[in-house]
């Protein structure tokens, strides 16, 4: 599991096919546990650093 640094755990777990939210400044979607990109580093810090996160992306990706 990854978790952004400094950040505590709520304790609240999010079943498959509930609803749940989250408040980040940028949020992404993987496929199954450890599947985050190195790309992906930028945007898991804290604070996330949205634009170096953005320019390391594919353009086709950035939309």
């Amino acid at each position: 599991m990854v978790r952004a640094t400094g950040v505590r755990p709520t304790g609240v777990i999010v079943r498959p096919g509930t609803e749940a939210v989250s408040r980040v400044a940028v949020a992404a979607r993987w496929s199954r546990p450890g599947a985050v990109r190195p790309v992906d580093a930028p945007a898991l810090g804290s604070p996330a650093d949205v634009g170096a996160w953005v320019a390391g992306l594919a353009a086709a990706r950035q939309s």
